[in-house]
Protein backbone atom coordinates (compact mmCIF):
# COMPACT_ATOMS: atom_id res chain seq x y z
CA UNK A 1 0.00 0.00 0.00
CA UNK A 2 2.60 2.37 1.26
CA UNK A 3 5.01 2.11 -1.88
CA UNK A 4 1.51 2.14 -4.79
CA UNK A 5 0.94 5.48 -2.72
CA UNK A 6 4.44 6.85 -2.84
CA UNK A 7 4.54 5.60 -7.04
CA UNK A 8 1.32 7.49 -7.33
CA UNK A 9 1.93 10.93 -5.66
CA UNK A 10 5.45 11.29 -7.99
CA UNK A 11 3.52 12.75 -10.69
CA UNK A 12 1.98 14.74 -8.23
CA UNK A 13 5.15 15.91 -6.45
CA UNK A 14 6.99 17.11 -9.57
CA UNK A 15 3.51 18.65 -10.93
CA UNK A 16 3.86 20.78 -7.53
CA UNK A 17 7.93 21.31 -7.59
CA UNK A 18 6.79 23.14 -10.85
CA UNK A 19 4.19 25.28 -9.63
CA UNK A 20 5.93 26.17 -5.95
CA UNK A 21 9.92 26.38 -7.08
CA UNK A 22 9.38 27.72 -10.62
CA UNK A 23 6.28 29.02 -10.64
CA UNK A 24 5.46 28.06 -14.19
CA UNK A 25 2.13 26.75 -14.76
CA UNK A 26 2.22 26.28 -18.42
CA UNK A 27 5.34 24.11 -17.49
CA UNK A 28 3.75 22.05 -15.12
CA UNK A 29 0.74 21.42 -17.77
CA UNK A 30 3.27 20.47 -20.24
CA UNK A 31 5.01 18.11 -17.37
CA UNK A 32 1.30 16.53 -16.61
CA UNK A 33 0.72 15.60 -20.08
CA UNK A 34 4.13 14.07 -20.78
CA UNK A 35 3.19 11.83 -17.39
CA UNK A 36 -0.33 10.95 -19.59
CA UNK A 37 1.56 10.00 -22.35
CA UNK A 38 4.28 7.76 -20.69
CA UNK A 39 1.24 6.15 -18.78
CA UNK A 40 -0.03 5.26 -22.00
CA UNK A 41 3.28 3.77 -23.01
CA UNK A 42 3.56 2.03 -19.50
CA UNK A 43 0.47 0.25 -20.27
CA UNK A 44 1.79 -0.96 -23.34
CA UNK A 45 4.59 -2.28 -21.80
CA UNK A 46 3.38 -4.17 -19.48
CA UNK A 47 1.03 -5.78 -21.84
CA UNK A 48 -1.49 -6.93 -19.01
CA UNK A 49 0.65 -9.57 -18.31
CA UNK A 50 0.89 -8.71 -14.16
CA UNK A 51 -2.38 -10.39 -12.82
CA UNK A 52 -2.36 -13.09 -15.16
CA UNK A 53 1.92 -13.95 -13.86
CA UNK A 54 0.54 -13.81 -10.39
CA UNK A 55 -2.10 -15.42 -10.31
CA UNK A 56 -0.38 -18.15 -12.77
CA UNK A 57 -0.87 -20.63 -9.55
CA UNK A 58 0.04 -23.64 -11.94
CA UNK A 59 3.29 -22.43 -13.03
CA UNK A 60 1.93 -22.72 -16.40
CA UNK A 61 4.72 -20.09 -17.68
CA UNK A 62 8.27 -19.81 -16.15
CA UNK A 63 9.99 -16.67 -15.10
CA UNK A 64 12.38 -16.58 -18.20
CA UNK A 65 9.33 -16.61 -20.63
CA UNK A 66 7.31 -13.91 -19.18
CA UNK A 67 10.98 -12.19 -18.92
CA UNK A 68 11.42 -12.34 -22.73
CA UNK A 69 7.88 -11.10 -23.41
CA UNK A 70 8.68 -8.15 -21.45
CA UNK A 71 11.83 -7.46 -23.21
CA UNK A 72 9.63 -7.28 -26.15
CA UNK A 73 7.11 -5.18 -25.17
CA UNK A 74 8.72 -2.33 -23.47
CA UNK A 75 11.29 -2.20 -26.22
CA UNK A 76 8.20 -1.62 -28.94
CA UNK A 77 6.85 0.54 -26.01
CA UNK A 78 9.53 3.09 -26.18
CA UNK A 79 9.59 2.95 -30.08
CA UNK A 80 6.10 3.97 -30.20
CA UNK A 81 5.79 6.54 -27.50
CA UNK A 82 9.02 8.16 -29.76
CA UNK A 83 6.38 8.03 -32.90
CA UNK A 84 3.47 9.45 -31.56
CA UNK A 85 5.24 12.24 -30.15
CA UNK A 86 6.28 13.05 -33.42
CA UNK A 87 3.37 12.28 -35.31
CA UNK A 88 1.52 14.59 -33.14
CA UNK A 89 4.42 17.23 -33.54
CA UNK A 90 4.93 18.30 -30.39
CA UNK A 91 7.85 20.57 -29.95
CA UNK A 92 12.10 19.96 -28.57
CA UNK A 93 10.52 20.53 -24.58
CA UNK A 94 7.59 18.42 -24.44
CA UNK A 95 9.39 15.89 -26.15
CA UNK A 96 12.69 15.85 -23.86
CA UNK A 97 10.24 15.59 -20.90
CA UNK A 98 8.00 12.68 -22.33
CA UNK A 99 11.10 10.79 -23.63
CA UNK A 100 12.75 10.95 -20.29
CA UNK A 101 9.57 9.93 -17.96
CA UNK A 102 9.23 7.36 -20.54
CA UNK A 103 12.52 5.88 -19.68
CA UNK A 104 11.95 6.01 -15.96
CA UNK A 105 8.82 4.58 -16.70
CA UNK A 106 10.22 1.56 -18.44
CA UNK A 107 12.37 0.63 -15.17
CA UNK A 108 9.21 0.70 -13.17
CA UNK A 109 7.23 -1.86 -15.75
CA UNK A 110 10.68 -4.07 -15.66
CA UNK A 111 10.47 -3.87 -11.73
CA UNK A 112 6.39 -4.96 -12.14
CA UNK A 113 8.00 -8.06 -14.04
CA UNK A 114 9.96 -8.69 -10.85
CA UNK A 115 7.49 -8.46 -8.11
CA UNK A 116 4.90 -10.28 -10.28
CA UNK A 117 7.02 -13.23 -9.87
CA UNK A 118 7.54 -12.48 -5.97
CA UNK A 119 3.58 -12.69 -5.93
CA UNK A 120 3.27 -16.04 -7.53
CA UNK A 121 6.29 -17.07 -4.62
CA UNK A 122 4.02 -15.86 -2.19
CA UNK A 123 6.78 -13.38 -1.31
CA UNK A 124 4.52 -9.66 -2.27
CA UNK A 125 5.80 -8.44 0.73
CA UNK A 126 9.47 -8.60 -0.02
CA UNK A 127 8.48 -7.02 -3.54
CA UNK A 128 7.15 -3.97 -1.54
CA UNK A 129 9.52 -3.32 1.14
CA UNK A 130 11.99 -3.02 -1.90
CA UNK A 131 9.71 -0.90 -3.88
CA UNK A 132 9.25 1.16 -0.93
CA UNK A 133 12.78 1.43 -0.73
CA UNK A 134 14.06 2.81 -3.69
CA UNK A 135 10.31 5.23 -4.11
CA UNK A 136 11.85 7.17 -0.88
CA UNK A 137 15.09 6.82 -2.23
CA UNK A 138 13.92 9.09 -4.90
CA UNK A 139 12.05 11.14 -3.08
CA UNK A 140 15.38 12.10 -1.42
CA UNK A 141 17.31 12.71 -4.51
CA UNK A 142 14.02 15.18 -5.44
CA UNK A 143 14.61 17.19 -2.31
CA UNK A 144 18.47 17.36 -2.21
CA UNK A 145 18.36 18.49 -5.72
CA UNK A 146 15.21 21.01 -5.53
CA UNK A 147 17.62 22.26 -2.15
CA UNK A 148 20.37 22.64 -4.73
CA UNK A 149 18.67 24.81 -7.45
CA UNK A 150 18.41 21.78 -10.00
CA UNK A 151 15.91 22.11 -12.76
CA UNK A 152 12.86 19.76 -13.61
CA UNK A 153 14.49 18.42 -16.42
CA UNK A 154 17.57 17.33 -14.16
CA UNK A 155 15.18 16.00 -11.84
CA UNK A 156 13.90 13.49 -13.85
CA UNK A 157 16.98 12.59 -15.56
CA UNK A 158 18.59 11.67 -12.14
CA UNK A 159 15.34 9.84 -11.02
CA UNK A 160 15.26 8.06 -14.29
CA UNK A 161 19.03 7.22 -13.48
CA UNK A 162 18.81 6.19 -9.79
CA UNK A 163 15.75 3.71 -10.48
CA UNK A 164 17.09 1.75 -13.50
CA UNK A 165 20.12 0.93 -11.18
CA UNK A 166 17.87 0.09 -8.05
CA UNK A 167 15.69 -2.27 -10.61
CA UNK A 168 19.36 -3.92 -11.43
CA UNK A 169 19.88 -5.07 -8.41
CA UNK A 170 16.54 -6.36 -7.83
CA UNK A 171 16.59 -8.19 -11.20
CA UNK A 172 20.43 -9.65 -9.97
CA UNK A 173 18.58 -10.49 -6.00
CA UNK A 174 15.58 -12.65 -8.25
CA UNK A 175 18.21 -14.31 -10.44
CA UNK A 176 19.88 -15.81 -8.04
CA UNK A 177 16.71 -17.68 -6.68
CA UNK A 178 15.89 -18.86 -10.06
CA UNK A 179 16.78 -22.05 -12.15
CA UNK A 180 17.85 -21.09 -15.96
CA UNK A 181 15.80 -22.51 -18.01
CA UNK A 182 15.77 -22.50 -22.03
CA UNK A 183 13.10 -20.19 -23.32
CA UNK A 184 10.36 -21.88 -25.58
CA UNK A 185 9.11 -19.01 -28.03
CA UNK A 186 5.73 -20.81 -28.66
CA UNK A 187 5.29 -20.03 -25.14
CA UNK A 188 6.34 -16.62 -25.57
CA UNK A 189 3.70 -16.25 -28.24
CA UNK A 190 1.27 -17.92 -26.08
CA UNK A 191 1.49 -15.56 -23.38
CA UNK A 192 1.30 -12.91 -25.89
CA UNK A 193 -1.77 -14.49 -27.27
CA UNK A 194 -3.16 -14.89 -24.02
CA UNK A 195 -2.62 -11.42 -22.24
CA UNK A 196 -3.47 -8.96 -25.35
CA UNK A 197 -6.90 -9.20 -23.90
CA UNK A 198 -5.97 -7.55 -21.22
CA UNK A 199 -3.20 -4.86 -22.64
CA UNK A 200 -5.69 -4.04 -25.22
CA UNK A 201 -8.39 -3.51 -22.33
CA UNK A 202 -5.71 -1.51 -20.07
CA UNK A 203 -4.08 0.28 -23.09
CA UNK A 204 -8.05 2.00 -23.84
CA UNK A 205 -8.60 2.09 -19.96
CA UNK A 206 -5.59 4.66 -19.91
CA UNK A 207 -6.64 6.60 -22.81
CA UNK A 208 -10.28 6.74 -22.01
CA UNK A 209 -8.73 8.08 -18.47
CA UNK A 210 -6.69 10.33 -20.26
CA UNK A 211 -9.42 11.53 -23.01
CA UNK A 212 -9.94 14.66 -20.82
CA UNK A 213 -6.45 15.82 -20.38
CA UNK A 214 -6.03 15.36 -24.46
CA UNK A 215 -9.54 17.40 -24.54
CA UNK A 216 -8.09 20.14 -22.79
CA UNK A 217 -4.70 20.07 -24.84
CA UNK A 218 -6.84 20.31 -28.09
CA UNK A 219 -9.19 22.88 -26.81
CA UNK A 220 -7.66 24.93 -23.80
CA UNK A 221 -5.21 26.60 -22.43
CA UNK A 222 -1.77 24.72 -20.53
CA UNK A 223 -2.99 26.51 -17.50
CA UNK A 224 -6.42 24.66 -17.26
CA UNK A 225 -4.54 21.98 -18.12
CA UNK A 226 -2.11 22.33 -15.23
CA UNK A 227 -5.95 23.11 -12.97
CA UNK A 228 -7.16 19.96 -14.10
CA UNK A 229 -4.29 17.39 -13.71
CA UNK A 230 -3.47 18.72 -10.29
CA UNK A 231 -7.18 18.17 -8.72
CA UNK A 232 -7.05 14.80 -10.65
CA UNK A 233 -3.83 13.42 -9.39
CA UNK A 234 -5.60 12.51 -6.15
CA UNK A 235 -8.54 10.56 -7.70
CA UNK A 236 -5.59 7.49 -8.19
CA UNK A 237 -5.21 7.03 -4.34
CA UNK A 238 -8.81 5.75 -4.57
CA UNK A 239 -7.54 3.03 -6.49
CA UNK A 240 -4.53 2.73 -4.75
CA UNK A 241 -5.85 2.09 -1.60
CA UNK A 242 -8.56 -0.55 -2.74
CA UNK A 243 -5.64 -2.04 -5.10
CA UNK A 244 -3.72 -2.63 -2.10
CA UNK A 245 -6.87 -4.42 -0.37
CA UNK A 246 -7.71 -6.79 -3.30
CA UNK A 247 -4.12 -7.60 -5.21
CA UNK A 248 -2.42 -9.15 -2.16
CA UNK A 249 -5.08 -11.79 -2.46
CA UNK A 250 -5.88 -12.31 -6.20
CA UNK A 251 -3.69 -15.34 -5.63
CA UNK A 252 -5.93 -17.04 -2.93
CA UNK A 253 -8.99 -15.87 -5.36
CA UNK A 254 -7.51 -17.73 -8.24
CA UNK A 255 -6.69 -20.77 -6.39
CA UNK A 256 -10.49 -20.44 -4.81
CA UNK A 257 -12.07 -20.41 -8.53
CA UNK A 258 -9.44 -22.81 -9.15
CA UNK A 259 -10.75 -25.33 -6.77
CA UNK A 260 -14.49 -24.37 -8.22
CA UNK A 261 -15.77 -23.13 -4.87
CA UNK A 262 -17.59 -20.23 -6.70
CA UNK A 263 -19.89 -18.68 -4.02
CA UNK A 264 -16.83 -18.44 -1.95
CA UNK A 265 -15.29 -16.09 -4.73
CA UNK A 266 -18.28 -13.98 -5.29
CA UNK A 267 -18.26 -13.33 -1.40
CA UNK A 268 -15.02 -12.42 -1.88
CA UNK A 269 -16.02 -10.27 -5.04
CA UNK A 270 -18.58 -8.79 -2.92
CA UNK A 271 -16.93 -7.77 -0.12
CA UNK A 272 -14.36 -5.80 -2.10
CA UNK A 273 -17.31 -3.46 -4.01
CA UNK A 274 -18.12 -2.79 -0.08
CA UNK A 275 -14.94 -1.59 0.64
CA UNK A 276 -14.35 0.25 -2.63
CA UNK A 277 -17.88 1.74 -2.25
CA UNK A 278 -16.86 2.84 1.46
CA UNK A 279 -13.43 4.13 0.26
CA UNK A 280 -15.36 6.39 -2.56
CA UNK A 281 -17.84 7.99 -0.67
CA UNK A 282 -14.98 8.86 2.16
CA UNK A 283 -12.92 10.10 -0.31
CA UNK A 284 -15.73 12.38 -2.02
CA UNK A 285 -17.08 14.01 1.70
CA UNK A 286 -13.69 14.53 3.02
CA UNK A 287 -12.61 15.68 -0.95
CA UNK A 288 -15.06 18.32 -1.33
CA UNK A 289 -14.59 19.80 2.18
CA UNK A 290 -10.74 19.74 3.63
CA UNK A 291 -9.20 18.17 0.88
CA UNK A 292 -9.61 20.74 -1.49
CA UNK A 293 -8.36 23.04 1.22
CA UNK A 294 -5.25 21.49 1.89
CA UNK A 295 -4.65 20.62 -2.36
CA UNK A 296 -5.15 24.41 -2.43
CA UNK A 297 -1.89 24.91 -0.08
CA UNK A 298 0.17 22.37 -1.23
CA UNK A 299 0.09 23.84 -4.62
CA UNK A 300 -0.16 27.44 -3.67
CA UNK A 301 -3.36 27.79 -5.59
CA UNK A 302 -6.33 29.22 -5.04
CA UNK A 303 -8.63 26.00 -6.14
CA UNK A 304 -11.80 26.81 -3.51
CA UNK A 305 -13.89 27.26 -6.52
CA UNK A 306 -13.34 24.31 -8.38
CA UNK A 307 -14.60 22.00 -5.00
CA UNK A 308 -17.72 20.81 -6.80
CA UNK A 309 -15.31 19.48 -9.77
CA UNK A 310 -12.92 17.81 -7.14
CA UNK A 311 -15.68 15.74 -6.11
CA UNK A 312 -16.72 14.72 -9.06
CA UNK A 313 -13.36 13.66 -10.22
CA UNK A 314 -13.61 11.63 -7.21
CA UNK A 315 -16.37 10.04 -7.54
CA UNK A 316 -15.51 9.44 -11.21
CA UNK A 317 -11.83 8.00 -9.37
CA UNK A 318 -13.82 5.30 -7.22
CA UNK A 319 -15.81 4.09 -10.56
CA UNK A 320 -12.89 3.42 -12.10
CA UNK A 321 -11.65 1.94 -8.92
CA UNK A 322 -14.20 -0.72 -9.25
CA UNK A 323 -13.88 -1.20 -13.05
CA UNK A 324 -10.30 -2.43 -12.42
CA UNK A 325 -11.14 -4.50 -9.49
CA UNK A 326 -13.84 -6.19 -11.94
CA UNK A 327 -10.80 -6.54 -14.92
CA UNK A 328 -8.58 -8.39 -12.12
CA UNK A 329 -11.49 -10.50 -11.73
CA UNK A 330 -12.24 -11.58 -14.94
CA UNK A 331 -8.74 -11.88 -15.35
CA UNK A 332 -8.58 -14.60 -12.15
CA UNK A 333 -11.17 -16.90 -13.92
CA UNK A 334 -9.36 -16.01 -17.77
CA UNK A 335 -12.00 -14.44 -19.21
CA UNK A 336 -10.42 -11.01 -19.59
CA UNK A 337 -10.92 -11.61 -23.26
CA UNK A 338 -14.35 -10.22 -22.91
CA UNK A 339 -13.16 -7.01 -21.75
CA UNK A 340 -12.07 -5.97 -24.96
CA UNK A 341 -15.22 -5.15 -26.38
CA UNK A 342 -16.21 -3.16 -23.11
CA UNK A 343 -13.50 -0.80 -23.65
CA UNK A 344 -13.84 -0.54 -27.51
CA UNK A 345 -17.32 1.18 -27.01
CA UNK A 346 -16.62 3.33 -24.82
CA UNK A 347 -13.08 4.12 -26.39
CA UNK A 348 -15.38 5.04 -29.68
CA UNK A 349 -18.36 7.24 -26.60
CA UNK A 350 -15.15 9.15 -26.11
CA UNK A 351 -14.20 10.33 -29.54
CA UNK A 352 -17.52 10.94 -29.88
CA UNK A 353 -18.84 13.49 -26.95
CA UNK A 354 -14.65 14.61 -25.40
CA UNK A 355 -14.12 17.89 -27.80
CA UNK A 356 -18.08 18.94 -27.25
CA UNK A 357 -17.87 18.51 -23.72
CA UNK A 358 -14.59 20.00 -23.23
CA UNK A 359 -15.58 22.85 -25.43
CA UNK A 360 -19.02 23.62 -23.95
CA UNK A 361 -17.87 22.62 -20.09
CA UNK A 362 -14.21 24.07 -19.89
CA UNK A 363 -13.16 22.61 -16.79
CA UNK A 364 -15.97 20.92 -15.14
CA UNK A 365 -17.34 19.54 -18.80
CA UNK A 366 -13.89 17.53 -18.99
CA UNK A 367 -14.58 16.18 -14.77
CA UNK A 368 -17.90 15.20 -15.92
CA UNK A 369 -16.58 13.85 -19.13
CA UNK A 370 -14.20 11.56 -17.16
CA UNK A 371 -17.34 10.75 -14.63
CA UNK A 372 -19.36 9.55 -17.64
CA UNK A 373 -16.93 7.80 -19.26
CA UNK A 374 -15.91 6.04 -16.27
CA UNK A 375 -19.60 4.90 -15.73
CA UNK A 376 -20.24 3.34 -19.40
CA UNK A 377 -17.16 1.22 -18.68
CA UNK A 378 -18.59 -0.16 -14.93
CA UNK A 379 -21.97 -0.26 -17.01
CA UNK A 380 -20.93 -3.30 -18.99
CA UNK A 381 -17.99 -4.88 -16.40
CA UNK A 382 -21.13 -5.29 -14.12
CA UNK A 383 -23.38 -7.05 -16.82
CA UNK A 384 -20.48 -8.91 -17.53
CA UNK A 385 -19.76 -10.03 -13.95
CA UNK A 386 -23.10 -10.55 -12.58
CA UNK A 387 -23.70 -12.82 -15.99
CA UNK A 388 -21.15 -15.23 -15.30
CA UNK A 389 -22.51 -15.48 -11.14
CA UNK A 390 -25.86 -16.66 -12.44
CA UNK A 391 -24.20 -18.99 -14.98
CA UNK A 392 -22.24 -20.20 -11.94
CA UNK A 393 -24.74 -20.57 -9.09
Amino acid sequence: MVYGILSALQSAVMVMAVTRVEEDLEKAGIISLAYAAAYLMQTAAAYGVRNFHASDVTGMYSFWEYKAVRNVTCALAFISAVGYCLCIGYDRQKMLFVACICILKLSEVYEDLLHGELQRLGRLDAACRFGTFRMLAGYGIILVLLSAGSGVFELFVTLAVQSIIFVCIEYILLKRTQQEEEIDLCRCRKIIKECFPIFFMNFLNIFICNVPKYAIDACLTEEVQAYFSILFMPVFCIGLLSEAIYRPKLVEAAQIWKDGRSSEFYDFVKKQVEYIFFITTAACLLGAGIGIRILGMLYGLPLQQYAVDFAVLLAGGGIAALVNFFAACLTVIRKHFLMAGVFSVTAAAAFGISKYMVEKGGLRGAAALYVVLMSCELLFMAVIIVRYWRRET
